[in-house]
């Protein structure tokens, strides 16, 4: 069923029927929670003051950039520059090596005399520690002594006379001191080792001369390498003198290192408050227009009610005063929309030197309930979309000149075009609509219920058939670019349906209305 132009549904404030389109993209989603109270209000956060504040951080990091640049360039220099030297700090350098290779190889030499003197005398001692040990478990420490003690005994056993014990005790100290002439021999072997190991006195004598002439040399060398360490030292300390304080500057250079992580993290808390507070901002901006959302929606609330307490009062009159309910129309809502039109029509006709007021009507004479506080020629300019929210309607209509466009409200157009009637684009074409309005309102009032039936079936039709055909243009415009041939720009049949998407006289075999093209 098609509503009027004046149904509360159809209506509603701009805002609800969008929030209503959010909830249904939701998908069955519950409505919003009623917001009892505005919510409380957060301040936009000042981009502009954060965002010279940023820069004026960055101002300083640059700073510390460039100053650190300015170290490394200084340390960069010193650390190339280490190497090279002046002539007279190589020339000191020079000779201070020549005297350290030859303070080494004196070195050298007077380890490997020292060397020869303790193996000399490490041979000594060790022949001499076991000469002693010899010495001690013989007797007799030469062959001459053995046998002369060997002739006294013999001589003793042939002249004297003594027992069998005392004859065999001197037998066996004959035996004994025999025995020990190997001991002996290899005694006076280790003695004349020893003396051969130790050199002769005149070697010892020779390296121990040759050892103290390196120890003098060394000596001198060693005063010669003092003196040119010394000359080294000044030398560098003058140089040192006009070098910039490496220490310091790297000292100061991590302390930079560390004022720009700071200062990097100052910006990165900024940008997180700012971002915090900027959506803080935008919650509370989403908040507002719900709220203010609910407040429209309260309002057309309040509006729909009162209307139907007026609909409901002028119903309890019509009881009052006798009126019988008339049997409804099957094409009453044409009719009453083809009347308002007419009317709206009407109020716009130009006049020559005069400003006519709008003809006044009483909606509920139409079945149809008006908007606003108002009656008669207010509530006509307010329904039409002439009267602006928020300003009181003018009492009477202007009369606009044939060559200014009319400015139709969204109802308006719907009204038109569920009539079949193309709506007047300027005050000279309200004659003409008035006409094909009256038209159409004698076609309505002779329909039936029936005639109703057979449009909306061909209506159903009809949009069936053109969804196909918008289908089969949409193949075919493809199949082209694929192809990469000219798609075809012939106009898709049938025509534009009136009456929401019905026409009702083309429907019921009636000559449809030549006025152009439906918005």
């Amino acid at each position: 069923e098609f509503a009027t132009m004046a149904d509360p549904e159809t209506t509603a404030p701009e805002e609800v029927k969008e929030g209503a389109t959010e909830t249904t993209a939701e998908g069955a989603a519950a409505e919003k929670p009623k917001m009892l109270k505005a919510p409380t209000k957060v301040p936009q956060p000042d981009e502009e003051a954060v965002k010279a504040q940023i820069e004026a951080i960055e101002s300083q990091i640059a700073g510390y950039d460039a100053r650190v640049a300015q170290i490394r360039g200084i340390l960069d220099k010193h650390q190339s520059g280490r190497g090279a030297g002046s002539a007279e700090t190589d020339d000191i350098r020079a000779k201070l090596k020549v005297v350290r290779d030859k303070i080494k190889a004196i070195t050298n030499d007077r380890r490997t005399i020292f060397d020869a003197l303790q193996e000399r005398k490490d041979a000594r001692n060790a022949a001499q520690t076991k000469v002693r040990e010899m010495s001690k478990s013989m007797k007799f420490q030469s062959l001459e002594q053995i046998d002369a003690r060997i002739a006294e005994i013999e001589f003793e056993i042939s002249t004297s006379t003594m027992d069998l014990k005392q004859e065999k005790a001197l037998l066996q100290e004959i035996k004994v001191l025999k025995a020990s002439r190997p001991n002996v021999a290899e005694l006076h072997q280790l003695k004349a080792g020893m003396e051969a190991s130790a050199g002769s006195p005149d070697d010892t004598a020779k390296l121990q001369e040759e050892l103290k002439e390196k120890t003098a040399s060394m000596v001198e060398l060693r005063e010669q390498e003092k003196e040119l360490v010394k000359v080294m030292e000044g030398l560098r300390e003058k140089r040192q003198a006009n070098q910039p304080n490496i220490a310091e500057l790297s000292k100061e250079q991590k302390s930079l290192y560390d004022l720009r992580k700071e200062k990097r993290a100052e910006i990165r808390k900024i940008q997180n408050d700012l971002g915090k507070a900027s959506y803080e901002w935008r919650q509370y901006q989403r908040e507002l227009r719900e709220w203010k959302r609910q407040q429209e929606k309260i309002k057309y609330e309040q509006r729909v009610a009162e209307r139907k307490a007026r609909a409901e009062q002028r119903e309890e009159e019509d009881d009052t005063n006798g009126f019988k309910e008339v049997p409804t129309h099957p094409w009453a809502e044409e009719i009453f929309t083809c009347d308002d039109l007419i009317k709206y029509c009407e109020s716009h006709i130009p006049k020559e030197n005069t400003t006519t007021a709008a003809p006044s009507f009483d909606p509920s004479s139409t079945g149809m309930v008006a908007i606003g506080k108002n009656s008669g020629a207010e509530e006509v300019i307010e329904w039409c979309g002439t009267k602006k929210k928020g300003k009181k309607a003018p009492k009477k209509a202007p009369v606009a000149p044939d060559n200014v466009l009319l400015s139709h409200s969204l109802d308006v157009f719907n009204g038109f075009s569920s009539v079949g009637v193309t709506a007047p684009v300027v005050p000279a074409h309200c004659e003409e609509t008035i006409a094909a309005l009256k038209e159409r309102k004698t076609f309505f009032e002779a329909a039936t219920a029936e005639d109703k039936k057979k449009a909306k079936e061909a209506a159903a039709e009809a949009a069936k058939q053109s969804k196909a055909e918008i289908k089969k243009r949409a193949d075919e415009k493809k199949k082209a670019e694929s192809s990469g041939a000219e798609p075809s720009l012939a106009p898709v049949t049938g025509e534009a349906p009136s009456m929401g998407g019905i026409d009702f006289r083309k429907a019921v075999g009636v000559a449809p209305h030549v006025t152009g093209v439906h918005v």
